[in-house]
């Protein structure tokens, strides 16, 4: 395995394992707020703490879906050309994804 290869492997691999306690928490979160009322609701999730959670689980899920996408272009692609174009779509969808999710969270704290 190449040293650049090798770096990829571990962020991939320390992604999910910090994925693996943001979607526990999410999943209890959804559960919790499925017995709540819409005002608490609201609450709950306007809290930084909760914000912050989900800017992070954006941000790491995000870049462990670029790598996976990237390593699979790489393998199973072998036109140059399309793979130039499928990184550069995965790259503007990895941007605007995380672009629209700051935006929600902004508005949402301010609010």
């Amino acid at each position: 395995m190449s040293n650049s290869g090798r770096k990829k492997w571990i962020a991939q691999k320390y992604s999910s394992i910090a994925l693996i306690p943001l979607i526990a928490y999410f999943l209890l979160k959804i559960l919790q707020l499925s017995s709540m009322n819409y005002e608490q609701i609201i609450t709950e999730t306007g809290t930084i703490w909760f914000l912050v959670l989900v800017l992070i689980f954006t941000i790491i899920g995000l870049f462990h879906m670029r790598l996976g996408l990237h390593e699979i272009i790489e393998d199973y692609v072998q036109n140059e050309i399309m793979k130039n174009i499928s990184f550069t779509g995965i790259n503007i969808f990895f941007i605007a994804i995380l672009g629209l999710v700051s935006v929600s969270v902004l508005l949402i704290f301010l609010n």
